[in-house]
């Protein structure tokens, strides 16, 4: 966790040679610190509380970002698809992805193994 200063003084230095600035925040506090800083983009959501809808308009404020990494990869190793028989549309949208652009090796090991991971975590 960098201090606020920290934060400010990383994104001046981006600022300077005007490049993007992404934060990996797991935790809210983290994430709340990263949104405060103005950083470009969080990579993945938040395991220990959700981001408000004060937190969300901080955001949009300060033109920060979510990239969902963690949330689809938990998405498709958890495999919510066959819980849900496709009556979600979430779900029919991600099973739909998956079709079209995952490697079928991925689909047939490696998420497989993500969902072994997860079942063994729970």
């Amino acid at each position: 966790m960098y201090t606020d200063e920290q934060v400010k003084y990383i994104r001046e230095l981006v600022n300077e040679e005007d490049l993007l600035l992404e934060s990996h925040a797991m935790f809210i506090n983290g994430a709340r610190k990263a949104i405060k800083g103005k950083v470009n983009s969080i990579a993945h959501m938040t395991v220990d509380e959700s981001y408000s809808e004060s937190d969300a308009r901080e955001m949009a404020k300060n033109k920060v970002a979510i990239v969902p990494t963690l949330s689809i990869g938990c998405f498709l190793s958890m495999n919510f698809g066959e819980a849900d028989n496709g009556k979600d549309e979430e779900v029919s949208f991600y099973q739909e992805m998956m079709d079209k652009h995952v490697k079928r090796y991925i689909v047939e090991s490696t998420i497989p193994q993500l969902r072994r991971c997860s079942t063994d975590y729970l």
